[in-house]
């Protein structure tokens, strides 16, 4: 009789600690998930934010209009400075 109480107590023991580690494993699978969604959409924001500044800035270059002033002005010497160190 306790031979039998102490199996079932193994038993359920083990039950509990897999059914604990299978909580885990599913819970480190959703924060890895959430962790690599955010990276990828801030990798999709960063391509988006600088693509749309280096086409402003370089159609404001080309275009060399008299609206380079202030932030506009210091934001397209950035742009030139990057080309030159893409360029060469």
């Amino acid at each position: 009789m306790v031979a039998m109480a102490m199996l079932a107590f193994v038993v359920f023991t083990l039950m509990v600690l897999t059914f604990a580690v299978f909580i885990a494993i599913f819970a480190f699978m959703i924060a890895m998930f959430a962790v690599i969604t955010l990276l990828v959409m801030m990798i999709f924001m960063m391509i988006v934010v600088v693509g749309v500044v280096l086409r402003h800035c370089g159609n404001a270059i080309r275009a060399e209009g008299t609206s380079n002033t202030g932030n506009h002005q210091k934001t397209c010497e950035l742009h030139k400075m990057y080309l030159l160190f893409t360029t060469q």
